[in-house]
């Protein structure tokens, strides 16, 4: 390792620093040409753009499992029984943006974005080619689904609504007077359900709503369904679900108009103690509609 730093921190001739944009070319090529084989199942390809001698480095991690192989011998031959378990293509996959080069004489170093994950290539000039040495990919985005399902089991509980920091501009319902929200565990995911009191005019009338947030083995959201009624109305409604920087969107659609968007919504989690719904519904034109904020505290 002290080796390799070395090489990667000396300062480069004139001559080499012409020859960069050709080397990181090539560089780059080996790497794409390594996941495209890959992908392909096609192991005599894959494997001639690896240096095949020890220690090698070869690393896959993600949330629930860590893989790692250190030597070409072992590495070779979990790709040989992998392709051989499975041998049919791999046909998407997510595209490399943002490479970083840091290129010394025969070591070259690449950092990348594999779509929302991160890797990492070191490679040597054999000869006149450049080969993989030490492959590293952290799943990003697999964390990221973990850290965010961990927003909705901090949130499971009894949630009721602060008056004083919620507000509504609905035609329906002058003020919302209390509003209590239950997030629960579900054996395949979670459910909200919630139970509301509001003021119209000189009377008062209750609804109630529940959302089910069904997740698949792969911690992904499957279609929300949502359920809503009071007296002697009920309506049905099918969502979709996703997290983005750690806020939950919900974009409803009318059953019958899968295409139309009615409503949205956003959640944002406070670990302080606080829940904040914001949600807009839109008209049969697109537009903006009604709107509402709810603050939650437990």
């Amino acid at each position: 390792m002290k080796t390799i730093t070395m090489v990667l921190l000396m300062l480069v001739s004139p001559a080499i620093m012409a020859q960069m944009s050709k080397d990181e070319a090539e560089v780059k090529k080996v790497i794409d040409d390594e996941t495209s084989y890959f992908m392909q199942r096609d192991y005599d390809g894959w494997q001639s753009t690896w240096a095949h001698q020890s220690p090698i480095y070869w690393a896959v991690a993600t949330p629930n499992q860590y893989m790692e192989q250190t030597s070409w011998e072992s590495l070779s031959q979990m790709m040989k029984t992998m392709f051989s378990n499975n041998p049919e293509p791999i046909k998407e996959f997510a595209s490399k943006t943002d490479f970083k080069f840091q290129m010394g004489k025969d070591l070259a170093l690449v950092t990348f974005k594999e779509g929302d994950d991160s890797g990492t290539r070191v490679l040597i000039k054999d000869g006149k080619q450049w080969k993989i040495i030490q492959m590293t990919v952290v799943k990003k985005a697999e964390y990221e689904k973990v850290d965010n399902l961990g927003l909705l089991n901090w949130a499971v509980g009894t949630w009721n609504m602060d008056a004083s920091l919620s507000s509504v501009d609905m035609p329906w319902a002058d003020e919302v007077a209390k509003q209590s929200c239950h997030i629960l565990k579900t054996p395949t995911g979670y459910k909200v359900k919630s139970l509301f009191t509001n003021n119209q005019g000189d009377g008062q009338w209750h609804m109630w709503e529940v959302k089910e947030l069904n997740i698949d083995g792969m911690n992904n959201f499957l279609p929300v369904f949502v359920k809503a009624g009071g007296g002697n109305w009920l309506q049905a409604a099918i969502g979709k679900a996703v997290f983005k920087d750690g806020q939950l969107h919900i974009s409803y659609h009318v059953v019958d108009k899968p295409d139309r968007e009615a409503r949205n919504e956003v959640y944002t989690f406070d670990p302080k103690g606080s829940i904040t719904l914001e949600g807009t519904f839109f008209g049969e034109d697109g537009e903006k509609d009604n709107t509402y904020k709810y603050v939650f505290k437990r």
